[in-house]
């Protein structure tokens, strides 16, 4: 499926930046920030890189996947909820309810204040007007941006502490988070092939979705 080819790509640019993230943190932070643009990552990285090119990659990449995240929720509607829920599996189901509850009542200010990959599935389901999509999703990515840009500036000290560990450390660190990000990423794969098939057939194609949890929680 085409919409989804993207969304793995995204995955794979992800787990990629996350498994080399000491090494990439030191030697190209603007790159980790690109390639996996966790909050862990984008506050360790930011007292070394100027505001425009963090701004500009920080919030072009946090938005990349989520056109066509919504552009699913639009093509397959409910289907595409239910089909998470069965991957989310019984207790993060119970949150991925929650989310559709808390997105039924407050739409606008659901994806202002937590635009990442689910809820804009949700807009697509709803078929929120797309320009309204697209100005909430950036206006929000752009204050939680912000407040990355901020907070790595207010305790940029203990930041850079935190760095010339690191950098001490490099080849250690590197190693144990390549383990870390490859076993987390095949139990992750395999808990979600399990769930797949307890539950009833789905109408999204399951080999060609992949979840985007860590690229999602921000």
């Amino acid at each position: 499926m085409l919409l989804l080819a993207p969304v793995g790509a995204f995955f794979v640019l992800h787990v990629i930046g996350s498994a080399f993230s000491p090494t990439l943190l030191v030697r190209e932070p603007l790159l980790l920030v690109g390639m996996s643009p966790l909050w862990r990552h984008m506050v360790l990285a930011s007292p070394s890189l100027d505001a425009l090119p963090f701004y500009l990659v920080a919030i072009g990449r946090l938005f990349a996947i989520d056109p066509f995240m919504y552009q699913v929720g639009r093509e397959f509607g409910q289907d595409a909820v239910e089909w998470m829920k069965r991957r989310a599996g019984k207790r993060l189901g119970r949150l991925v309810d929650w989310g559709e509850k808390v997105f039924g009542r407050w739409a606008i200010p659901t994806l202002f204040f937590a635009p990442g990959a689910f809820v804009c599935l949700l807009a697509g389901v709803s078929k929120m007007n797309r320009v309204l999509f697209v100005v909430v999703n950036l206006a929000g990515t752009f204050m939680w941006v912000s407040i990355v840009r901020v907070f790595g500036s207010q305790f940029e000290g203990p930041i850079t502490v935190v760095r010339v560990f690191i950098e001490a450390n490099l080849l250690l660190l590197t190693g144990a988070s390549v383990v870390i990000v490859v076993v987390s990423t095949w139990l992750q794969r395999r808990k979600m092939r399990l769930a797949e098939n307890r539950a009833a057939d789905g109408t999204i194609p399951v080999a060609s979705k992949v979840e985007p949890a860590d690229e999602t929680a921000r």
